[in-house]
């Protein structure tokens, strides 16, 4: 057997292509995960077994709702704006905002625990309540893991590793923020449904 020696990295534009379909499956498996949230609640609103849909106690807190999603909007625009500056080389610019964009971010998560003992309900108590509590459950995990994704990038910058400059580092920061604006997408569905229209 012989001995592999050597940097065998993949090559620049390779690299990029593969992160870009990557991202692009993910998000597609994410879309396809949270619709089966919407379908949930289309469905068992409108079947309303036993007038059960909706306990009366089953009313979350709009304005935590409000906040935890300007918290992932912002984060997300951050994240976004920043992706864009280091496009354009800024590089500096890009740091602040993505460091701004974890902080909001994780304070939306923050909040999101807070929320939950602060409910009066459980995923017992109705359609509406194991739908909500599912589908924010959810959102939860895969929101901590976009910016798990989002302080990767920024770490290897800081300590220049693992093509954490360049096209590399501008390609990396694209995906991830691609990632976290789609989902914030997926939050304001949830808003709307979940604490408007329910």
């Amino acid at each position: 057997m012989a001995e592999v020696t050597g940097d065998y990295r993949e090559p620049a534009a390779v690299r990029q292509r593969n992160l870009w379909a990557g991202v692009r499956l993910w998000t597609a498996a994410e879309a396809f995960f949270f619709v089966c949230f919407v379908f949930a609640f289309f469905y068992l609103r409108e079947l309303n077994n036993n007038h059960m849909w909706r306990d009366r106690h089953a009313n979350p807190p709009v304005l935590f709702g409000s906040v935890i999603l300007a918290g992932v909007l912002l984060a997300a625009v951050a994240g976004g704006l920043g992706a864009r500056a280091l496009g354009r080389g800024g590089e500096a610019s890009w740091r602040r905002a993505t460091t701004l964009a974890l902080l909001l971010g994780l304070a939306a998560v923050v909040l999101q625990c807070v929320e939950w003992p602060h409910l009066g309900f459980l995923p017992t108590d109705g359609a509406y309540a194991s739908v909500f509590l599912g589908w924010t459950g959810f959102y939860l995990l895969f929101w901590v893991g976009a910016l798990y994704w989002l302080e990767i990038v920024l770490v290897q910058a800081v300590r220049g590793r693992a093509g954490g400059r360049g096209a590399a580092l501008v390609a990396d920061a694209q995906a991830a923020a691609l990632h976290l604006e789609f989902l914030a997408v997926v939050g304001v569905v949830a808003y709307l449904l979940l604490y408007l229209v329910a």
